[in-house]
This record gives structure tokens, C-alpha cells and sequence, in this order.
């Protein structure tokens, strides 16, 4: 969940806004996208389009505390409702604010694919960089005495600290 949300994983979200009055997209349109510029540093739209007069459908790839909030009010307009409706790949639907629903397995692997990981049904590939041999002898070695790794030496003799 946290990959998908962290700003640097670079997801898509899409929103709704409702806006206090119309939106003048030919004086603020091309500001949406080519970026707005906020404490943290230049806040841009991937996307937007205008569905009424007051209505937005906003795409955003960052993740900056209330960016689109902070963006629009630089733009001199109030947001009266802000809904997400997509994260990713992944529509919202019906759910409700606070509620959350288990992801199904198709659903799971498409969002794999949206952030670029391996699927956990995949196999892991070993390192090529260890020898086949200290595979092998670190195997043992957990098969065998995996408790002794883990437990710490004393120290005998020497000098003491």
C-alpha cells in the first residue's frame, strides 16, 4: 500500500474537484499542467479535463500534502469537494471514506505491473555474483546449525574495553 501512495513511486491518482466558481481553463488551464510552483517545488498535473463549469477531473503523479488544494488556491479558486476515484489501475468504485476491501488476485498482479515488481509467484534469481559452492555451504549451514548463526560468540581472553 505504501508503494502506491509514496510520491516517488510516480502512480497516478485521479481525482473530482468541485470548485467554489467556474474554472477558466483558458487563463488556468495550461498553469495545471506546466506546473504551479509551491514550497516543496513545482507542482504539476499529468492531465485535467473540464467536465462543467465548476467540475474538474484532475491526474496527478505527485504526492505532496494537500497539493491540489495548495495548487488551486495559488489560481485564486476554493476546492468544495475533492474525491479520488482512481489509484493506478485500481477505480475506487463505491467505497466508502475510512472503508477498505481485499484486492483479488487479478488485481494484485496488475498493480505488480504498474510498479514494475515481480509478481511473488515468480521466482527469486539467485545472485550470480556468489559461487555455486557458498550457495551450497550457506544451505548447509541453515539446514544444520541455523541456530548457531544467530546466537552470539563470547569473547575469551583479549583485552578488555
Amino acid at each position: 500500500a505504501q508503494q502506491l501512495t509514496r510520491p516517488s513511486a510516480g502512480i497516478e491518482k485521479e481525482y473530482l474537484i468541485t470548485l467554489d466558481r467556474s474554472f477558466d481553463h483558458q487563463q488556468h488551464g495550461s498553469q495545471l499542467t506546466e506546473g504551479i510552483v509551491l514550497e516543496e517545488g513545482r507542482a504539476t498535473a499529468v492531465s485535467y479535463l473540464h467536465l462543467s463549469p465548476r467540475r474538474l477531473q484532475v491526474v496527478l503523479k505527485q504526492g505532496m500534502k494537500r497539493q491540489l488544494r495548495r495548487m488551486f488556491a495559488e489560481m485564486g479558486y476554493r476546492i468544495k469537494k475533492l474525491v479520488r476515484v482512481r489509484i493506478g489501475c485500481l477505480p475506487i468504485g463505491d467505497l466508502k471514506p475510512g472503508r477498505w476491501r481485499t484486492l483479488g488476485d487479478d488485481e494484485i498482479q496488475l498493480l505488480l505491473r504498474n510498479l514494475n515488481r515481480p509478481a511473488p509467484t515468480e521466482k527469486k534469481k539467485e545472485n550470480p555474483t556468489v559461487s555455486r559452492k557458498r550457495r551450497e555451504k550457506r544451505t548447509k549451514i541453515s539446514k544444520d546449525n541455523h541456530w548457531r548463526r544467530a546466537m552470539p560468540r563470547k569473547r575469551v581472553g583479549g583485552r578488555k574495553k
